[in-house]
């Protein structure tokens, strides 16, 4: 996907991203090679002004703009959902991905580097929200499985989102693989008795699982998402 040049009157919404416990994978070639393939997967499905990309000088954080906090927020989901399901690791609980959601302006210091060479408020304010993730992670009845947070907008709107993105963490935190599969496929429209024949098993269980590991609880908090902020 290309990567389009910000306008500076116009506010997008970023993400700043990084690998948890980056150092436990033993194949750092293949951790990244991987992590390239949910990216291109997730900018196939959610469209970006600038797609999600590595950022090796910083060795493993990554980053991607948008249009609409909507956009960001799905994204980020999609892509902790990726990385989760992924067999890298024996648990999906073990694997995980920290992200700080921002939103304001970006300032362009150097196109011909594009995304990077870039400032402004929402990259500070990802940069922000990032930090408070780790900083709040287990700590003041904060519980373990926070991993995202989002600043950068009216002091409702941040209450608002955070308040979605603590349930969502949780949500995927209590996950296994097969309800990620599940919840994926949801998502893209995938027929429930076809997600059955992937896996091998019934439509009754596809059913039951959406219920009981939370994919339809993901797909409803994403489709009140956009109802809210299209408002």
């Amino acid at each position: 996907m290309p990567t389009a040049k910000p306008n500076p009157q116009t506010p997008y919404a970023v993400l700043i991203g990084d690998i948890a416990h980056s150092r436990s994978f033993t194949d750092q070639r293949k951790l990244f090679r991987r992590m390239g393939d949910h990216f291109d997967w997730v900018n196939e499905h959610v469209q970006a002004e600038q797609a999600l990309e590595l950022a090796f000088e910083q060795g493993d954080e990554f980053q991607g703009a948008y249009r609409s906090l909507e956009q960001a927020v799905t994204a980020s989901i999609l892509l902790r959902m990726r990385f989760k399901g992924d067999a890298m690791k024996p648990a999906a609980r073990d694997m995980d991905i920290r992200v700080g959601l921002g939103y304001g302006q970006i300032t362009v210091y150097d196109a011909a580097i594009a995304p990077r060479g870039q400032s402004g408020d929402a990259w500070w304010n990802a940069r922000g929200a990032i930090e408070e993730a780790e900083s709040r992670r287990g700590k003041h009845g904060m519980p373990k499985s926070t991993n995202t947070r989002f600043k950068g907008s009216s002091p409702e709107t941040e209450r608002m989102i955070n308040a979605m993105l603590l349930a969502v963490d949780q949500v995927l935190y209590r996950m296994d693989r097969r309800g990620i599969h599940i919840a994926l496929e949801l998502l893209r429209g995938t027929p429930q008795k076809d997600i059955a024949r992937q896996l091998a098993t019934s439509q009754p269980t596809v059913s039951r699982s959406a219920r009981e590991q939370g994919a339809n609880t993901i797909r409803a908090i994403i489709e009140e998402l956009g109802g809210i902020l299209s408002q």
